[in-house]
């Protein structure tokens, strides 16, 4: 509910947009911090890196920005 009352003070659809693609980003880039048992292998690995994904740069910001 939070984050919809933070989208509707966007007062257009571009600046909505261009914020979920900054948290997307954010999130496809964030290293998972504390996985256990099977899942031990992920630690300190983003998802973007679990799927072996080709980029020229690791930087979200500079990615997000380019879309």
């Amino acid at each position: 509910m939070r984050r919809l009352k933070t989208i509707e003070a966007f007062q257009s659809i571009e600046t909505a947009f261009n914020y979920l693609n900054l948290v997307r980003n954010y999130l496809r880039f964030k290293p998972y911090t504390d996985c256990r048992g099977k899942r031990r292998i992920r630690s300190r690995k983003s998802p973007m890196e679990l799927f072996q994904v080709g980029l020229s740069t690791k930087d979200w910001l500079k990615l997000s920005l380019l879309n």
